[in-house]
């Protein structure tokens, strides 16, 4: 592995093992401080699992918590009351998915905090960046003596000030491990027009920009092919983004990648005893889509980090034009979020549909026989 120490980013498609990757690079410095954070709650569980497969139980000198956590945790808390606030404690964060109190002034607490003391999220890193520059360096300063490494997983989740404080981190001399997929950019920390632009450009283009790429260089090799999906659903998922490198598949057939059409259409009168037979993961856009059927129900967002046998999409009306015509437009956020739930499954994908939509998109119509 080309990596030893310092700043990198890796660069990978879904299923090439990014997580499992960083928690073994993490396992290889037990004798240094590791921080291991990703934005969501779930992802944050996939990494507590993938360090508990490979080393039977958590290392004491690896710190994982989400991204939250860890800013109001090492970054907001210690020095609120040190920063002129006249505040020395905060009740926890406040989630908003719009910005937050629009008419207050930078550097006032009602700009970062609610009445009740809870730091708006859009907030926490702009925040903490206040923080340590009027406390002259004190907050990153704190951060280099706690930690030798900082591992962030699924990274091209921060925007806004995130991306401002991973810059700060850089400069700083702080050592960086993080890993990206942009096409899986499903979930964005907060809401913020600061940097706006790089939630469709990535991560990899902000370090451009910045001129950061000798302080943290982009490693697209070590991670070159999916050890998840069969070909046949990489092809598809690849079709997503045809401007992208291709991911191809690197693991060896399977007996299970043959039992099922590796992406086909099951019919809405037979999701019921397609589920009962093959057991699918139900997967749709959010909760506005209706799903029938007594099966284990995601969001296409919440299942990124994870990974399934096999998978059965309920499409929206976009998605259903897009399986018809590749060149059907997308949001950008809804191309993420297919691609995410089709790169879940190992074996094969299934799309809620009608014969005639079989029809229409070339995909084979599952019929209806028990699983042997």
């Amino acid at each position: 592995m080309p990596w030893n120490k310092g700043s990198v980013l890796f660069e990978a498609a879904a299923g090439s093992g990014k997580t499992t990757l960083l928690t073994n690079l993490a396992l290889k410095y037990r004798s240094d401080r590791v921080l291991f954070t990703t934005y969501t709650d779930e992802n944050t569980e996939e990494i507590r699992s993938s360090f508990l497969r490979a080393a039977r139980m958590p290392p004491s000198n690896i710190d994982l918590m989400p991204w939250f956590t860890f800013l109001l945790k090492h970054c907001v808390k210690p020095f609120l009351w040190h920063a002129g606030f006249g505040v020395d404690e905060v009740s926890g964060v406040l989630l908003v998915s719009q910005p937050s109190a629009p008419r207050t002034r930078l550097g006032s607490v009602e700009h970062y905090l609610t009445a009740d003391r809870k730091v708006y999220t859009d907030k926490l890193a702009e925040l903490a960046l206040y923080i340590d520059e009027q406390m002259q360096g004190a907050v990153i300063d704190r951060l280099k003596r706690f930690y030798d490494f900082v591992f962030i997983d699924e990274a091209q989740d921060l925007s806004g000030y995130d991306l401002e404080l991973l810059e700060e981190f850089l400069r700083s001399g702080m050592n960086l491990v993080l890993a990206t997929d942009q096409r899986q950019a499903t979930y964005h920390t907060n809401s913020s027009s600061k940097n706006g632009k790089y939630r469709e450009l990535g991560l990899r283009r902000f370090l451009e920009d910045r001129k950061l790429l000798d302080l943290c260089p982009v490693d697209d090799r070590t991670l070159s092919g999916c050890h998840r999906c069969n070909q046949s659903i990489l092809d598809v998922a690849n079709s997503l983004y045809p401007a992208m490198g291709a991911a191809n598949c690197i693991r060896k057939d399977r007996e299970e990648d043959r039992a099922l059409p590796p992406v086909h259409i099951v019919a809405k009168d037979d999701v019921e005893f397609y589920a009962k037979n093959w057991n699918p993961v139900a997967l749709r856009y959010d909760v506005r889509t209706k799903v029938s059927g007594s099966f284990v129900i995601q969001n296409f967002g919440a299942s990124k980090g994870r990974t399934y046998d096999r998978v059965l999409i309920f499409p929206t009306e976009g998605i259903r034009k897009w399986l018809q015509d590749k060149e059907t437009e997308l949001s950008t956020q809804t191309r993420a979020k297919l691609y995410v739930a089709i790169t879940r499954a190992k074996y094969s994908v299934g799309f809620v549909g009608t014969r005639s939509f079989s029809e229409k998109t070339g995909l084979p119509l599952w019929e209806r026989q028990p699983k042997p």
